[in-house]
């Protein structure tokens, strides 16, 4: 994926930027192809950046000291993720963030950002657009896991973002959902009309 069709999906999700708007932000940025399966930041690692996904899926995961992956973060394309501590000044990230299949990412560094945004107010509107995405996207996992029964969020979750089973495996969608991966085969079973 060339850098000229990566800055026209930027530009198509953020149709209030200018050409010019967009090139100067991704001067600042990086383009970075992903495989499936390899990580793009680790815990423990300076979580610096932030991350706009072009192409592919993201998933984010916090490691207990068991050594149990608890998946938090599921991010589609066309979507911002980064470290949530990058807010406060954690200059480590806690989570680990991984391609679930091969991704095309736009790195640009926090910092250099927020002094975009800082002089000129488009970039103060995409960082505002970007806050309330992921703000939607946390009341949509407290709704999700506060009160609904395991087949209830599998509903909602395949009606709200079906392709994540397409290419997320079912082991970190169930995560995701709060069940095992017992029980979300048996709800997709139920569901599909398959039997083993």
């Amino acid at each position: 994926m060339d850098g000229l069709s990566i800055s026209t999906i930027f530009q198509n999700q953020y149709p209030f930027l200018t050409c010019s708007e967009v090139e100067q932000l991704m001067k600042i940025s990086t383009i970075r192809e992903i495989p499936a399966k390899k990580p793009i930041l680790l815990a423990g690692a300076p979580g610096r950046a932030m991350y706009f996904i072009a192409k592919g899926m993201v998933r984010g995961y916090l490691t207990e000291e068991s050594g149990e992956e608890r998946t938090l973060f599921l991010c589609l394309p066309q979507t911002v993720f980064g470290p949530p501590g990058i807010l406060k000044g954690e200059v480590t990230s806690k989570y680990t963030f991984e391609a679930i299949e091969k991704s095309t990412l736009i790195e640009f560094p926090y910092a250099e950002f927020i002094q975009l945004t800082e002089t000129q107010l488009s970039y103060a509107h995409l960082w505002t657009e970007i806050l309330k995405a992921n703000l939607l996207v946390l009341v949509f996992r407290v709704e999700l896991l506060a009160g609904k029964n395991p087949e209830e969020r599998y509903n909602i979750l395949i009606k709200r973002q079906p392709q994540l089973f397409q290419s997320a495996y079912h082991k970190y969608i169930a995560n995701f959902l709060g069940i095992t991966p017992n029980s979300l085969s048996r709800i997709i079973k139920r569901k599909t009309g398959t039997r083993n």
